[in-house]
């Protein structure tokens, strides 16, 4: 049975699986990466990791912005997302 806090705790995991893919995934690739890149390579759907990449960014705070460029598919200006500090992410695990 699925009690309404289940899912509260179910839903924590959740976005804690999706926070600790997405840092996984910059510490591997050892360089900031957009979100097509980062869903490309997580298999995460773009409104999940938009929302995950919002709260790492501006509430959590292990994340900043690194550059705007070009998307190499599009050609229109995109974020590349890196860590804010050299911790790599240890803040959160």
């Amino acid at each position: 049975m699925n009690t309404p806090l289940k899912s509260l705790f179910a839903g924590k995991q959740s976005k804690d699986t999706e926070y600790r893919t997405i840092i996984k995934t910059l510490l591997v690739e050892k360089q900031p990466l957009t979100r097509r890149r980062i869903s490309e390579i997580t298999k995460l759907e773009l409104p999940t990791l938009c929302r995950a990449l919002y709260n790492l960014t501006y509430k959590l705070k292990l994340l900043k912005i690194a550059s705007i460029k070009p998307c190499i598919t599009t050609g229109k200006l995109v974020y590349h997302y890196y860590f804010i500090d050299n911790s790599g992410g240890l803040g959160y695990e």
